[in-house]
């Protein structure tokens, strides 16, 4: 463009800066910001916030709210949400908290202001916080939005209350808001995590928008959760979506604690070219081990080893018990032995199981063989 003689826009190098941030190229999109501001360029609200994002993203917040502070000395538009997200889920909401003074004096605040906060201070179980920040955002005038009140089913529905949670969701409706498929996937999985899978299905006919693959990923985590795994099964092999490595995971591990391990064996090897992990392998390592079978545990294990996907102290457990239940000690203080050469600390269970004392990070560094107990 430069060559060209035509003269790049304030938007152009929103757009470039863009580009640096989305690459993590934070460095050069800084330099190219001042390099810029200081050849006369004023930078609006859209650039501002752009480097702001790119810095939450990274967690680096002291850069951002420096940015921040320089917004408000050239009189620039507020990007606050961007430290109010980040901050929230650092799991830091009472810190994102201290914002609100600050936007309510210079009139910046919004429903996603608050509807951040009080999904940081749900997830953080503080429903008291979350139920007074809803109360001071409507004597603020600012009216909770479809996002709002999603928010507080999913809070009604944790805390078991699915019946109060259901009344919400008529009540959005009641009110002129649709909810949308984050609302009633929310109501969804509220139902099959209290048990209520039949009423779960009920709404899923019933709603009004598209399933997502979460939708579907919900009911057939909660059939198999409930012991409902034909149903599952069905949904899995019927639903017009493809299935992902979620709705895989759910439904092997589903299968694995009904005791088909064949079937749950077949669902893996559909899926172990695409996306092998950790916990489909967790699942199908821990049914077999519980049905005997630790030789196709074993050969399950060492293929974990050779694509580099590493175990983790819930596949050391497995192991661990499931040598032991066969009687086979050395091979269960082998592994023990192992995991703490990997760096990987065992956790009570490990301990429990093998009748060894706990150690410190100081002596697992400085192991050489762990003795068996004294029988």
């Amino acid at each position: 463009m430069e060559a060209n003689t035509i003269k790049p826009t304030i938007v152009t190098y929103s757009s470039l800066l863009n580009g640096f941030c989305k690459s993590e190229m934070m460095k050069l999109a800084i330099e190219t910001f001042y390099k810029l501001e200081n050849s006369g360029y004023k930078f609006d609200q859209l650039a501002y916030s752009i480097l702001i994002n790119g810095f939450c993203a990274q967690g680096n917040l002291t850069s951002a709210c420096k940015l921040l502070v320089e917004m408000i000395k050239n009189n620039a538009a507020y990007a606050y949400n961007a430290v109010i997200n980040r901050l929230c889920k650092d799991k830091k909401p009472e810190k994102a908290l201290e914002v609100l003074p600050i936007m309510l004096k210079r009139n910046t605040l919004h429903v996603a202001s608050f509807n951040s906060l009080i999904d940081g201070f749900a997830k953080q179980s503080d429903s008291e916080k979350a139920y007074m920040l809803h109360e001071n955002m409507q004597k603020l005038g600012i009216y909770p939005n479809v996002v709002t009140w999603t928010i507080f089913v999913n809070i009604l529905c944790m805390a078991g209350q699915v019946g109060k949670a259901n009344e919400l969701l008529r009540d959005m409706i009641m009110m002129g808001l649709n909810p949308d498929t984050i609302s009633y996937t929310s109501m969804m999985a509220g139902y099959s995590k209290n048990g209520y899978v039949m009423e779960a299905f009920k709404l899923f006919k019933k709603m009004p928008c598209m399933p997502s693959f979460v939708t579907y990923n919900c009911l057939i985590d909660g059939c198999c959760q409930n012991s409902k795994i034909q149903k599952a099964y069905k949904l899995f092999r019927e639903k017009v979506l493809d299935p992902d490595k979620v709705a895989y995971t759910s439904m092997i591990n589903g299968l694995c604690k009904m005791g088909y391990m064949n079937e749950a064996f077949k669902l893996f090897e559909e899926i172990r070219p695409k996306m092998p992990f950790v916990v489909t392998y967790s699942c199908l390592i821990d049914g077999f081990c519980k049905e005997g079978r630790i030789d196709r545990a074993e050969v399950l294990l060492g293929e974990m080893r050779k694509q580099n996907v590493s175990p983790d102290v819930k596949i050391y457990n497995i192991m661990i018990c499931g040598y032991k239940r066969r009687g086979q000690l050395d091979l269960s203080y082998k592994m023990f032995n192992e995991m703490i050469d990997e760096a990987i600390l065992p956790d009570d269970v490990i301990y429990k199981t093998l009748g060894l004392r706990q150690l410190d990070k100081n002596q697992m560094s400085n192991k050489t063989e762990f003795a068996k107990p004294n029988q």
